[in-house]
């Protein structure tokens, strides 16, 4: 539980969530994530 409440206050700081009563609400219509996953060593 304690990464799920990093991630969230992360996505909070870009904006990417908002708090709302109850709970949260994204603010915009599209995100468009890159990423690169590697294996672990």
């Amino acid at each position: 539980m304690k990464r799920v409440h990093e991630d969230v206050s992360v996505s909070m700081e870009l904006v990417l969530f908002e708090r709302e009563e109850g709970g949260f609400a994204c603010p915009v219509a599209c995100i468009h994530v890159d990423i690169e996953l590697a294996a672990a060593a």
